[in-house]
């Protein structure tokens, strides 16, 4: 049987490429969740609450290398791995092998401007058209 994919090691490898995110990102999601009790979305709270230790786990382990199972945001890990076989597909069907690093501006398939920036850390400069096209495509996925 393989390693869980709940393994903060693998994550760190898997999703970010053995890059550390900034610690925006932690920021951003605190933010967000503020916004949700804000208009008293407290399911959409939980959830960005989730995010926020699914983030800071990650930080966690990037400057300690402790390897421990992430808790509290399965949810958060298993969206991350489906969006990564969307982005997977998005890429082939472009002629290019996806990489984790690509996703620095964030994994949000739905955002044609992250798709477009994704492309372009690629190497591969597609117009927003063509972003939103692929957005479209992959809408469904």
């Amino acid at each position: 049987m393989g390693e869980s994919i709940y393994r903060a090691s693998r994550i760190y490898k898997e999703l970010f490429g053995g890059v550390r995110q900034s610690f925006k990102c932690v920021v951003t999601e605190v933010m967000e969740v503020f916004e949700a009790l804000g208009i008293a979305d407290f399911m959409e709270a939980a959830k960005e609450f989730r995010q926020v230790l699914f983030e800071l786990q990650m930080h966690i382990y990037h400057y300690s290398r402790v390897d421990f199972e992430l808790m509290f945001c399965s949810d958060v890990v298993d969206g991350f791995y489906d969006r990564r076989q969307v982005w997977i597909k998005m890429f082939e069907d472009r002629g290019l092998v996806f990489s984790p690093v690509y996703l620095r501006n964030g994994s949000n398939y739905l955002r044609e401007y992250k798709i477009k920036l994704a492309f372009q850390l690629a190497g591969l400069d597609i117009s927003l058209e063509e972003a939103k096209d692929l957005q479209n495509k992959y809408h469904e996925a």
